[in-house]
């Protein structure tokens, strides 16, 4: 490489934003795979309130019970759900360049 403290400064600016950008996309692939795993919970709890729904419709004493787990479960589903949009903000943002 050459004495010029210039070209030394540029070298060093491209090394470093290699390896910003490799630890960009290894963040972002972490925050991925942490709303993929939430993905599974919503769609759980959704499955669940579907049922609790159904149970709620044919009427009954159980279905108060179902229905207080269904309130229960919509709690835990809101709660996920806003969790997912701050995490898919965070990864937009991230693609972005925030």
């Amino acid at each position: 490489m050459s004495d010029d403290p210039i070209l030394a400064a540029l070298a060093r600016l491209e090394a470093g934003q290699g390896k910003l950008r490799v630890d960009l996309m290894a963040r972002m692939d972490r925050l991925q795979d942490t709303l993929t795993e939430q993905g599974g919970d919503v769609n759980t709890l959704l499955d669940l309130m579907v049922a609790n729904q159904r149970i709620a419709e044919r009427g009954g004493a159980e279905a108060k019970t179902a229905f207080d787990i269904g309130s229960s479960n919509t709690m835990v589903l809101t709660q996920l759900m806003q969790k997912v949009v701050r995490l898919e903000q965070q990864v937009r943002e991230l693609r972005e360049g925030k």
